[in-house]
């Protein structure tokens, strides 16, 4: 899982607290001490990410195009997201240090020093200003005056200097308390409650591990080519994995850390931990063993640490030293491993009576919500997104559904080949996604299949959270008249895509006899991909035919309103033909359709007081939106 925007996790989140005992990477001063062998595997890693950043990258950049500047800045703005530690002189210092020296002397050998040395004035800047923050949280607090505080400083300058820092600090703790008391929470009990936070940021900070500084630090570079390229970790490639693989081996048991403990906070359907009758949500695991052996204490270990002692392969035993919630004394618990599906992803299909407009009988409808794109290893078993909605589709029509709607809008997307198989289920044959390469050639994925699992009516359920293999099967899906695309003005808008490479293969390639430690992974971008019409769906994302209010609009959470977001842009067509894509007997969408839905759906906008009190909602989130500094007076 990529680590991003460190400083507003810690100050925000703040959900995970990290070990003080769990500190054998740091000397007595607080320094990191990397082993010779990480040391080793940092350099080598960071010299195949710049080197395939720069070589195999769709935008065609190479190291010397990117200023050392605008990398110090990006890794800078990485660690202190909101600019709160970090002082206008420490930037001016940190770019008279390293900024003409940086790729040169540095990055081209693969040394992180530089990355290294900036977070260590971050953390330092970090603990200094908690050490202040606690002293000040004992004193008083004025909410009569006229100051206000801008929670999103993205854009704001750096302070200038401390007493600038201290000033936005104090304005802060205010923020931050009167949150608290407007709550309902006692003066006191806000004060409490803000410096307990704040010692969890402090064990956080302190627990940083190399191998997270070197990723971020990877990731300010490859963000510097567009929002999608990332470089994970050994230890961050699991979780990657697991995402788009919807599974993994392990107990079945969502953990969190309260307070330092390693916390049951929900049991998975079906899974070794539901299925023992011995564990409940609240649970707190005090200590680990892998079968026979010798149990650790992993009480205020990292959760991150926790998680991989507790995962290991199907079949093997774990054994749980366990703290029963509301309960005293402990017992353990002896688990074996299984294959854990993720199910919250997985496609699930709801059957609806929708009131008919034009007489009193109810219409059957069968709304399908899709998550993700998802697919796993080959076999009988195993599950995909186009072999589980042909199921819920031949289900549903067999309870006699007259038209189907597939909900997309919380769909960020994953496995490309997986949308053009979908997309298939609902036409006979025909362009689904135009690729292009690097080296300029364009490829067209099609549906193969003349089977229409489904000709029915159908619409495609968007929101701006819609992105790239679910732009392609809505986009697509629209571009061939088969169905009516509704919700937010536009989708998300990212139209690349990405290829993730270990970096063992490429050293592999490069030496295949060298025998060597395991190294991350990189996930570039190396294609874009274009709808059938010949349209990206990069920044500009697929355009809804009717159009819903949604607050979505007012958000920055479209591809365009990331850093270093790749231009829209078009390509020629591909060559399809109506009736060899749409047999005679399936739904179909004309301008004339099109045009009877909207008339309906302005009618329905305009009186409907549902659609009134949305309006007022979004206007009044607006007008909010627009002060942007928050008035701090109770």
């Amino acid at each position: 899982m990529q680590i991003r925007r460190l400083a507003l996790t810690v100050l925000v989140s703040l959900a995970v607290s990290v070990p003080l005992a769990a500190q054998e990477q740091l000397d007595s001063r607080g320094e990191f001490t990397v082993g010779r062998e990480m040391m080793d595997r940092f350099r080598e890693e960071t010299r195949l990410v710049l080197a395939y950043m720069s070589s195999r990258h769709y935008d065609g950049k190479s190291l010397d195009d990117i200023a050392s500047t605008d990398l110090l800045g990006a890794y800078m703005r990485e660690l202190d997201y909101s600019k709160l530690f970090f002082t206008k002189s420490d930037v001016e210092m940190v770019e008279a240090r390293f900024g003409d020296t940086l790729k040169g002397e540095y990055l081209v050998k693969g040394n992180l020093y530089p990355a290294f040395e900036i977070f260590r004035l971050y953390r330092q800047r970090a603990l200094d200003r908690l050490g202040w923050v606690f002293t000040r949280l004992q004193g008083d607090f004025d909410f009569a005056g006229d100051d206000t505080y801008r929670v999103d400083r993205k854009k704001l300058p750096w302070p200038t200097d401390l007493s600038e820092a201290d000033s936005l600090w104090e304005r802060r703790l205010k923020f931050e308390m009167l949150q608290e008391v407007l709550d309902d929470e006692k003066l006191e009990v806000a004060r409490e409650r803000l410096v307990r936070r704040y010692e969890r940021m402090e064990r956080f900070l302190r627990n940083i591990e190399p191998h997270e500084v070197q990723e971020m630090f990877l990731n300010s570079f490859t963000g510097l080519y567009d929002p999608h390229s990332n470089f994970y970790s050994v230890e961050s490639s699991e979780d990657f994995n697991i995402q788009i693989s919807n599974s993994l081996q392990g107990i079945g048991a969502v953990l969190t850390d309260e307070d330092g403990y390693c916390t049951l906070r929900e049991l998975m359907p079906g899974g070794p931990a539901e299925l023992s009758g011995q564990l409940n949500p609240g649970d707190r695991i005090v200590a680990v063993a892998q079968g026979s052996g010798e149990a650790v204490d992993v009480v205020d270990m990292k959760l991150a640490r926790v998680v991989k002692m507790i995962r290991g392969p199907k079949g093997s035993e774990v054994r749980l030293t366990v703290l029963p919630a509301g309960e005293a004394g402990r017992h353990v618990v002896s688990l074996i491993r299984d294959e854990i599906r993720l199910t919250e992803k997985l496609a699930r299909a709801t059957l609806m009576e929708v009131p008919a407009s034009e007489s009193g009988a109810p219409v059957l409808v069968g709304v399908i919500d899709l998550p993700s794109f998802y697919g796993g290893m080959a076999g009988a078993e195993a599950s995909s997104t186009a072999r589980d909605i042909e199921e819920l589709l031949i289900k549903l029509q067999a309870m006699g559904v007259e038209g189907i709607v597939l909900d997309l809008r919380r769909n960020g997307g994953g496995l490309l080949n997986e949308s053009v198989r979908l997309t298939g289920l609902f036409i006979d044959k025909g362009p689904v996604v135009q690729v292009k390469h690097l080296n300029g050639r364009i490829r067209t994925d099609s549906d193969e299949d003349p089977r229409t699992v489904y000709n029915g009516p159908l619409v495609v359920l968007v929101s701006r959270n819609s992105a790239s293999a679910s732009e392609i099967t809505a986009g697509a899906l629209q571009a061939l008249g088969r169905a009516v695309v509704v919700g937010d003005r536009t989708t998300h808008g990212k139209g690349t895509v990405q290829q993730p490479v270990p970096l063992n293969e490429l050293r592999t390639f490069s030496n295949p006899f060298r025998q060597e430690q395991p190294l991350g992974m990189i996930k570039i971008t190396v294609q874009r991909f274009y709808l059938p019409d010949g349209a990206s769906t990069q920044k500009e994302g697929v355009h809804s035919d009717i159009v819903l209010p949604s607050i979505n609009e007012l958000l920055p959470i479209g591809e365009a309103d990331l850093d270093h977001a790749l231009p829209w842009d078009t390509i020629a067509p591909a060559s399809w033909r109506v009736d060899q894509v749409l047999s005679t007997n399936t739904a179909r969408v004309t301008p004339a359709l099109l045009d009877t839905l909207r008339e309906r759906s302005e009618e329905r906008l305009a009186t409907l007081d549902e659609f009134a009190y949305l309006k007022a909602q979004i206007a009044r989130f607006a007008e909010k939106d627009a002060l942007k500094g928050i008035i701090l007076n109770f």
